[in-house]
């Protein structure tokens, strides 16, 4: 089934736990490979009596025939979690040419940015019962992450590690069913931009991946200062994100210093970004292609 809504590329969406796609994927009765490949078990669920537990439910039937009782069965739900991490993790390996975890990453370049990123991803967030998709996720002093270019460093910190540990964070979260918006600067920029267009569709496309940006459990931002919307539209979408999204999770990573932010988008941007977030500045070598 494709999604009008995320401006990059097609999109999927699974019926039976919610989650988006950027890339087709094999659905069976709009049902994604990961939710197909977790399979109930019933052998390690206790059942009252009377009780069966298929496709991911536990119900019995009445004397008159009519299914009640019914509820999620737990083992189904968590292997549901694990095969949706399995697929992300096989996603961004594929993207990435090999998984970027906090496993891999040598810490002693960037012990800080490293410790903090790692920190932040295994946070507790306060989970409510849930059904297919995001719930409602609030911390409550809110739980912000960025990584910048430091104010003492001449040189740009491209390749020094901060797309490798949002990255981690995110199969982190990922596998301890946290639902996570990866928003990259091709995706800033053309949702930015699609919002200030004149085209119906394209404006709604915009909105519609605004809205699940607000949705989501966590946010993640990479590379901000890069997209290709101008400075003044992107600063107004950054406002609105933050304070739709109020307290919830929120990590973001640029090349640009703390005054660059503010001076790119505006004291209130960079008001809403920092001030209440845990800002590391990073040293700024690139390790790209460094065994």
């Amino acid at each position: 089934m494709k999604a009008a809504g995320i401006p990059t590329g097609v999109v999927w969406i699974c019926k039976g736990c919610g989650s988006q796609y950027e890339t087709p994927r094999r659905m069976v009765e709009d049902r994604c490979s990961y939710c197909l490949g977790a399979k109930p078990d019933p052998t390690g669920c206790e059942l009252p009596e009377g009780f069966v537990c298929q496709h991911g439910r536990h119900w019995r039937i009445d004397d008159n025939g009519t299914r009640i009782g019914e509820a999620k069965c737990g083992n189904y739900e968590q292997n549901v979690v694990l095969a949706r991490a399995k697929e992300i993790e096989n996603q961004l390996a594929r993207r990435d040419g090999g998984v970027k975890s906090f496993e891999n990453f040598d810490a002693s370049r960037e012990p800080l940015a490293f410790s903090s990123c790692r920190k932040w991803a295994r946070r507790h967030f306060p989970s409510l019962a849930r059904g297919p998709g995001p719930r409602e996720i609030v911390t409550p002093r809110g739980d912000r992450l960025v990584l910048v270019r430091s104010s003492e460093s001449e040189a740009s910190n491209a390749g020094c590690g901060k797309s490798h540990l949002l990255t981690a964070a995110r199969l982190n979260l990922a596998r301890r069913d946290i639902w996570v918006s990866w928003i990259s600067r091709v995706d800033l920029g053309q949702s930015v931009n699609g919002m200030y267009s004149s085209h119906t569709e394209a404006s709604g496309q915009s909105l519609a991946a605004f809205e699940g940006w607000v949705k989501n459990d966590v946010v993640i931002i990479d590379d901000l200062g890069h997209e290709t919307s101008t400075p003044e539209k992107t600063s107004k979408i950054l406002c609105e994100l933050i304070d739709d999204r109020g307290n919830k999770p929120m990590a973001a990573a640029s090349n640009l210093t703390r005054q660059q932010i503010e001076q790119r988008y505006g004291a209130a941007t960079a008001s809403r970004l920092l001030k209440a977030s845990t800002v590391i500045e990073m040293n700024g070598g690139d390790f790209r292609g460094v065994d």
